[in-house]
């Protein structure tokens, strides 16, 4: 069955190249809405395809079900394909409304080759860090049952906020922050650096106490049934309140090495991710015997929140400095904020539900409803500037 899938897996390789080379011209264009559209258009079909499989296969369907029936590995095999298919259907489509006309040239020695070959290498290097990383740590959490399915769903919750929010932002960011390089305008540059800065912890601040605060609630009431027991609900929770602590630093890191690729350095970014993960591992290893998953996760906030703070500092000396006290208020302002907002929701939705069961739902829904009401309204009754910038943002896209 894996042989099978591979098949599969293998040609949608070239969608994935075509689909990143399709993005990037849109994002130069500042045509970001066929990029944010396409992956939810791939996840619709793979959606699909899953809710087919009842329908066509009898019995219950679990793993040993489906590593043993060909209908659900070709079904699978096919939903992926033509989900990945469909996503750069769409890019393109959008390319070619955009007014962008590329055509294929075999000049392997033309000087813009040669400088992304330079520059690819590294970034090749900084992938594989991060998968032996991934790997290692993926092996340490092997140690105790259920612990390596807690650490992947806590991560998925933790992709979550910054996939929607930071990832968004960093888009928007990375067109202006290259065009600023490219014509030497390092003042333009460092002022769009520090805006997305402040705007990243604008909106990842009360995502990362939001998620500390209600971590049990919204764990247990999206995956506690089935097979997944409320001790796995808990497990799940810790692991991604111990993640939560490190959303911040992690977007900030990624949104740091954009900066680095806006000034087409990949060699820093390389050094600097290598001791992250190599900080991480030995962390994890450190960790993992007393907490578990949550100490993995642990692991993984500490690391990147620290590379976090060497990236910056090693870019801020890259580019002559930031503006570090204003930069340093609009970044402190939100957190205070944030805080805040955690204290009140962790009050009131301890008055209401409960963390598991029909209850959970309830928490959840009264704890964010309060905190996107005291979080905006605290920022309106205050008048932050980062708010309003973040309001023009929006409009202006």
């Amino acid at each position: 069955e894996a042989t099978t899938l591979a098949r599969f897996f293998l040609p949608q390789i070239p969608f994935y190249g075509l689909t990143a080379l399709g993005v990037a011209l849109l994002n130069a264009r500042r045509r970001f809405a066929a990029p944010a559209f396409a992956p939810v258009l791939n996840n619709l079909i793979v959606i699909a395809a899953l809710v087919l499989l009842p329908h066509v296969v009898d019995g219950d369907i679990d793993l040993d079900a489906a590593l043993g029936n060909t209908t659900i590995t070709l079904l699978l095999g096919l939903g992926t394909t033509l989900g990945i298919i469909a996503m750069t259907a769409a890019v393109w489509i959008a390319v070619r409304h955009a007014g962008i006309h590329i055509r294929a040239r075999m000049e392997w020695r033309h000087p813009a080759v040669r400088e992304v070959a330079r520059l690819s290498g590294w970034t090749v290097g900084y992938v594989i860090a991060n998968q032996i990383a991934l790997l290692v740590v993926s092996i340490l959490a092997l140690r105790e049952e259920g612990h390596l399915s807690a650490y992947q769903a806590a991560f998925i919750f933790f992709q979550l906020p910054h996939g929607l929010l930071a990832v968004s932002l960093m888009t928007t960011f990375a067109p202006d922050l290259a065009e600023r390089a490219g014509r030497g305008d390092i003042d333009g540059y460092r002022d769009r650096m520090s805006l997305g800065l402040r705007l990243l912890a604008l909106v990842m601040a009360p995502a990362a106490i939001g998620y500390a605060v209600l971590a049990v609630p919204l764990v247990s009431a999206l995956i506690e049934r089935g097979a997944l027991s409320a001790d796995d609900a808990i497990l799940t929770a810790h692991t991604v309140g111990w993640f939560a602590a490190g959303l911040l630093g992690f977007s900030i890191y990624l949104f740091v090495l954009r900066g680095f690729y806006a000034l087409k350095d990949t060699r820093r970014p390389f050094w600097i991710n290598l001791a992250e993960n190599a900080l991480n591992i030995v962390l994890a290893i450190a960790f993992v015997g007393r907490w578990g998953a949550p100490g993995l996760a642990a692991s993984y906030a500490v690391a990147y929140s620290m590379a976090a703070v060497v990236a910056y500092v090693v870019l801020a000396r890259q580019v002559g400095g930031f503006d570090g006290r204003p930069l340093a208020l609009g970044m402190a302002r939100p957190v205070v904020i944030a805080v805040g907002m955690g204290l009140l929701v962790w009050g009131t939705a301890s008055a209401v539900g409960a963390d598991h069961g029909g209850g959970a739902f309830t928490r959840v829904l009264v704890g964010v409803l309060v905190g996107v009401v005291a979080y905006v309204g605290a920022l309106l009754l205050l008048r932050v500037p980062e708010a309003v910038a973040l309001r023009s943002l929006w409009r202006g896209r």
